[in-house]
C-alpha cells in the first residue's frame, strides 16, 4: 500500500516505461470493511492507493434504511472485483493500455494477496503488440 497513485500516474505520463504492479489486493479487501464503516485514515490510505474515490460505489451497495433510519451498506467486492478495478483504472491511464489478464498470487490458504499486473506505456501497436505477448506468456507460466 505503499506506491500512491499519483507515483502510478508520473510513471504514465512518461510514455516510456512498462510496468509491471504487484497490487496488494489483500490489504485492499482488509481496509473494505462489511459494513462501509471505517477509520477516516483507512479512506485516505484507499484514495491515495486507488488514486479516486468511485472505489466507494463501486465496492459498496446501499441496501437501505434500518429501524432507526440509519442507511445500510454493504461491501459487494471479491479480491477479483478489486483487481479488476485496478487493472481498468490502469488501463485507462496508461497510452498503451494495460495487459487484460493478471495473476492473482495466494498464500498457502487460498487467500488473495496480490495481484501481478502489467502496463504498457508505448502507445504504438507494434511496440503493444509486442509487450502484450510477453506479459501474457510470463503471467500465463505463473
Amino acid at each position: 500500500m505503499s506506491v500512491a497513485w499519483t507515483t502510478v500516474e508520473a510513471l504514465a505520463n512518461t510514455r516510456k516505461c512498462d510496468v509491471w504492479f504487484l497490487f496488494p489486493v489483500g490489504a485492499v479487501n482488509r481496509l473494505l470493511t462489511k459494513t462501509g464503516k471505517r477509520d477516516p485514515s483507512w479512506d485516505a490510505a484507499l484514495n491515495e492507493i486507488l488514486g479516486c474515490t468511485d472505489w466507494r460505489g463501486e465496492f459498496y451497495r446501499l441496501e437501505g434504511t434500518d429501524l432507526f433510519g440509519d442507511q445500510v451498506i454493504r461491501k459487494m467486492a471479491s479480491c477479483e472485483d478489486i483487481a479488476e478495478f485496478y487493472l481498468r483504472r490502469l488501463d485507462d491511464l496508461f497510452p498503451g493500455g494495460a495487459a487484460p489478464a493478471y495473476r492473482m498470487l495466494k498464500n498457502s490458504k487460498e487467500s488473495p494477496l496480490f495481484a501481478l499486473m502489467f502496463a504498457i506505456g508505448n502507445p504504438a501497436p507494434s511496440a503493444k503488440g509486442v509487450a502484450f505477448r510477453i506479459a501474457n506468456h510470463i503471467l500465463q507460466k505463473l
